[in-house]
């Protein structure tokens, strides 16, 4: 679709529409036509654009996964090195590690937040996830080892949202 001049064209826009308020996004690094949007439902869609982008509205995921038992999704992440894993971080204080090739099943939940996570992140070589959440405290785990934080710590104060991020190679 051709739009000039910055202009809306005349009729549907093709776009992908979601049964609920959208939290966040992320598209799979591995795949670059696939699109996971979390939702305020509790749940994760799924949602494969074609080769040659959207022709038409789009109303059915091609997946649904019921993420967090009605409670916000609020954060959405791809692996960076891992195809097929994303964490997501919901309302009900729990952060999970889900594998979305074969059954789409959650993998591991992640323990210890006393209170909202606002945000997550995977370090660059994906051996670790930090999560900074609403209780002050950034944490750090190894997924593949324990589903307890390997650091915790920080005096974070946020009123409002806080973002963690790697830095330095995630050193």
């Amino acid at each position: 679709m051709l739009i000039s001049h910055w202009r809306i064209p005349d009729g549907v826009i093709p776009v992908v529409i979601n049964t609920a308020t959208v939290m966040d996004f992320a598209w799979d690094p591995f795949n670059n036509r696939r699109l996971a949007v979390a939702m305020d439902d509790g749940a994760i869609n799924l949602w494969e654009i074609p080769e040659d982008g959207l022709d038409c509205q789009v109303n059915d995921p091609m997946v649904r996964i019921q993420a967090h038992a009605g409670e916000k999704v609020n954060v959405i992440k791809f692996h960076p090195t891992a195809a097929d894993i994303v964490a997501t971080a919901g309302f009900d204080w729990m952060v999970r590690i889900w594998h979305l090739a074969g059954n789409r099943k959650e993998a591991l939940v992640l323990e210890g937040h006393t209170d909202q996570v606002y945000s997550l992140a995977w370090s660059q070589c994906g051996s670790f996830l930090a999560t900074v959440c609403r209780d002050g405290r950034v944490r750090v785990y190894s997924p593949r080892t324990s589903p307890l934080p390997l650091l915790e710590g920080g005096d974070v104060v946020p009123k409002k949202g806080a973002r963690v991020v790697w830095a330095m190679d995630g050193r």
